[in-house]
């Protein structure tokens, strides 16, 4: 077993370096601070939980000609490709596809068609085996003109 630095509390949260490993917890106990005893616990093999998004956001403003990046909280074991799908949401609400490498498309620059218009990309986090998470979906505002 190797130490995990930095790590002397009650409680610790696995993180994708330990996905197939044991962890081995001990408590030493103190008498008149005189050491006691030692207890230790070993987990079976940690295994990752279903791929996941705890948190999804734009980086960016949603202005015509700047970049509008998403962000995400990836958790699930480790993150293969997972599927960005880009589309413009018309004001009638009706939505266009755009045509973007749906595995590398991590951002997105709004273009004079986008103004008067909301970005919406659907995120599905992909493990590195091919198991896919719950999509999720996030719509900008309205697309502004950028200024000259």
């Amino acid at each position: 077993f190797d130490l995990i630095d930095q790590q002397n509390s009650i409680v610790y949260t696995p993180t994708n370096d330990d996905i197939g490993c044991c962890l081995r917890a001990e408590v030493l106990s103190y008498v008149d601070g005189a050491f006691e005893s030692l207890v230790f616990d070993i987990t079976p093999p940690l295994l990752c939980g279903m791929p996941s998004c705890s948190k999804m956001e734009f980086a960016g403003k949603s202005i015509e000609n700047h970049p509008l990046q998403l962000v995400v909280k990836y958790t699930g074991g480790h993150e293969a490709q997972s599927i960005y799908k880009w589309s413009r949401i018309m004001p009638a609400g009706d939505e266009i596809p755009l045509q973007l490498d749906e595995y590398l498309a991590h951002d997105y620059t709004p273009i004079r068609e986008d103004v008067g218009c909301k970005i919406k990309v659907q995120y599905t986090p992909v493990r590195d085996y091919g198991e896919r998470g719950e999509s999720r979906i996030l719509i900008s505002p309205i697309v502004p003109a950028d200024f000259p």
